[in-house]
């Protein structure tokens, strides 16, 4: 016979019910291997609806605490085995530039390590697999077929995608039923990245701005927005370059820095109502390529212009320039994904998506 619940009759009953088995299990006063009575029979014992009772068994059957099996019911696990989350990753974590996949990856390892005490999951990663298609003996192609293998070995909980890739992607839908959550859920809000900017230019007395917006092809051309929000706080001039990058992280390099060589001997050699006072950057890592153009052409900074570039917290890459860096935090973003992702685990309703995640300025020296 089971005790009774600890009373707090301000938490949810699923959640009293979640607590007394996980104190019961750690405690060791249900011992692994031992049968945990019906839905039926728990929702009869303390007066509860038989979802509640189903809820609270199911988080801890996503933690790894229960078994549960149709035919024989359900049963504390040998050992409290780990749950195990995969992060499915579209680029190699290889490539210089993919430090803030890095940064993300270790987030999330932080995040499910802290929440050890409420779910007892562990981490398996597969990075590299935007090019699994392209042929079945490439090295993106075996982390694919390993990553479906370990999907029948491994007591999966749940997925997390990053960078997601339109093929392999759509594979691994077809290949399981987990819940996944997608890094395109959790947003960083550049929205606010470009208001804020334009009102930090504003604050500072300057009125002509440029917008460096890196873009890949199947972007959105963000120029009537960014005109209108210029417009909007008052500055006399904003021009919007969209740097169209493709190709290897030395070739997108290279594009942002011989785009930014001619505009910078546009605006040098034209008319001083068109020269930028400011530039306001949305890639961190193009900002890199846009800090050597302007060391190139001895471009004083900041008094010649000032620079604001989106960042990610815990990415310190050199710039060569002084920059006032937008920060964004992946631990915030890590933590939004597995939020997200354990509402999916509980079959609950999700959060309004995306969900945007603020940032805050940092000035660099």
């Amino acid at each position: 016979m089971l005790g009774t619940l600890d009373g707090d009759t301000a938490a949810p009953a699923h959640v009293q019910i979640r607590r007394y088995f996980q104190q019961s299990i750690l405690r060791g006063d249900l011992k692994p291997g031992e049968r945990i009575p019906s839905t039926q029979a728990l929702a009869r014992q303390w007066g509860m609806s038989c979802t509640a009772v189903q809820r609270g068994l199911a988080s801890l059957t996503a933690a790894g605490m229960l078994m549960r099996s149709r035919r024989r019911g359900t049963f504390v696990s040998h050992g409290v085995e780990k749950g195990v989350i995969g992060v499915v990753i579209g680029p190699s974590l290889a490539e210089e530039s993919c430090h803030y996949y890095r940064v993300l990856l270790r987030a999330l390892e932080e995040e499910i390590s802290f929440q050890q005490n409420q779910r007892n999951w562990a981490i398996r990663s597969y990075d590299g697999l935007t090019s699994s298609r392209h042929s079945a003996t490439s090295p993106e192609a075996a982390r694919c077929r390993q990553l479906f293998k370990d999907l029948e070995n491994y007591p999966f909980k749940g997925l997390i995608e990053i960078a997601p890739g339109a093929s392999w992607s759509d594979d691994v839908r077809k290949r399981t039923k987990l819940p996944i959550s997608y890094q395109p859920e959790a947003l960083f809000d550049m929205a606010a990245f470009w208001r804020d900017s334009i009102e930090l230019v504003r604050n500072s007395g300057r009125k002509r701005t440029a917008f460096i917006q890196i873009q890949s092809p199947a972007d959105e051309d963000m120029t009537p927005t960014l005109t209108e929000l210029a417009q909007q706080c008052g500055l006399s001039y904003a021009e919007v370059v969209n740097v169209l990058v493709s190709g290897s992280p030395h070739q997108r390099a290279e594009i942002v820095h011989q785009q930014m060589l001619q505009c910078l001997k546009r605006w040098r050699t034209g008319a001083a109502e068109h020269r930028p006072q400011a530039l306001i950057v949305s890639d961190d890592i193009a900002m890199r390529s846009v800090g050597l153009a302007l060391m190139e052409t001895s471009t004083q900074i900041p008094d010649e212009m000032l620079v604001v570039s989106m960042a990610n917290e815990g990415v310190n890459l050199y710039y060569g320039v002084p920059v006032i860096r937008y920060e964004f935090s992946p631990k915030e973003q890590a933590h939004a994904l597995l939020e997200l992702l354990w509402s999916r685990i509980m079959d609950k309703e999700a959060s309004t998506l995306p969900i945007l995640l603020p940032g805050k300025f940092f000035e660099e020296h």
